[in-house]
């Protein structure tokens, strides 16, 4: 698995912003590995994040949830698996942070689905139709065609501005860790030289 899929599913999960990745994520390892290092209580947090967002996705949508939940077991033993469940569950908890910054998201997705299946019902019988009934349920094909382009511009622009905000967030935390830069680093290597601090 990739440092940067696991700092972001890892970072997701947590709850923490997109691009600040965990101290504790190493290179080219497991995310279960990196998962078991963790301490007790993070592991917790973890896994009281993985429930909510299972919760979560068991309530919006039934058929990812039984397909995660296949999958989740295999993801322990299989690497490919892993990156599938990992990648999958990363998305859909970003999609839960969106809707819950966006109530109204649910109900925008609904009625674009509903949009779409017009669009296709509507279309398959148009080459039976006479020319003035041919031209009447174009027209109305027409007005539905550009509510769903409204709407999917409107998520467009709403991802515009997520993307905007968590740009403005990283930029501030480069800052502050490198206005810090020295004690990040004395920390960084009396972790490595001296361990964890116990209380």
């Amino acid at each position: 698995m990739s440092r940067t899929l696991c700092c972001l599913v890892l970072a997701g999960l947590l709850g923490a912003p997109l691009f600040s990745a965990p101290a504790w994520a190493g290179p080219e390892e497991p995310a279960w590995e990196e998962f078991d290092r963790l301490p007790p209580e993070a592991r917790e947090r973890l896994l009281h994040r993985e429930r909510e967002i299972f919760e979560r996705i068991r309530e919006h949508d039934p058929g990812l949830f039984g397909e995660l939940m296949g999958m989740r077991e295999a993801a322990r033993e299989d690497p490919h698996v892993r990156r599938v469940y990992l990648a999958r569950l990363h998305r859909a908890s970003m999609e839960m942070h969106r809707i819950d910054r966006d109530p109204e998201r649910l109900e925008k997705e609904r009625r674009m689905h509903e949009l779409r299946r017009e669009l296709h019902e509507e279309a398959r019988g148009m080459h039976e139709l006479e020319k003035a009934e041919h031209e009447r349920h174009r027209a109305e094909m027409e007005r539905t065609a550009g509510e769903l382009f409204d709407l999917r511009q409107a998520e467009r622009r709403a991802r515009l501005e997520e993307m905007e905000r968590r740009l403005e967030e990283m930029r501030v935390e480069i800052e502050a860790r490198e206005a810090e830069r020295e004690e990040i680093i004395r920390r960084h290597l009396d972790q490595l030289i001296l361990g964890p601090a116990e209380l």
